[in-house]
């Protein structure tokens, strides 16, 4: 798990020093506060919700911390921004079952890295 989140840092910060450079003045502090937010999200989430949404794992109901997590993630962001080579390491039903369950629902037809959700 600790190379998922360093990933992710990476990931992360390359997005953010990239809208930075798209960007000028007031946008930019936004759209670089914004990418902290959703990186700060991902690291959350892996921690609390990886055993219930990787590869190989059961479709069960997630902890309550899970879901207090997801309940306030902007998971729009956090699609946008799944690279490739997150998203092979999880179980994209079980992302869009454990966004429902905890209240935040993935929209229909929505595109999730490279996931389309049904």
């Amino acid at each position: 798990m600790a190379r998922f989140g360093s990933r992710i840092a990476v990931v992360a910060v390359a997005l953010a020093m990239a809208a930075g450079i798209a960007t000028a003045g007031e946008d930019k502090a936004r759209v670089i506060k914004a990418q902290q937010s959703c990186h700060a999200d991902m690291q959350g989430l892996s921690l609390q919700c990886m055993p219930y949404i990787q590869k190989g794992a059961p479709r069960t109901q997630p902890s309550q911390g899970c879901c207090d997590l997801v309940k306030n993630t902007d998971v729009s962001c956090m699609c946008k921004h799944l690279s490739h080579e997150v998203e092979q390491r999880l179980n994209m039903d079980n992302v869009v079952y454990v966004a429902g369950y905890c209240g935040n629902p993935l929209s229909h037809g929505m595109q999730c890295g490279g996931y389309t959700v049904p």
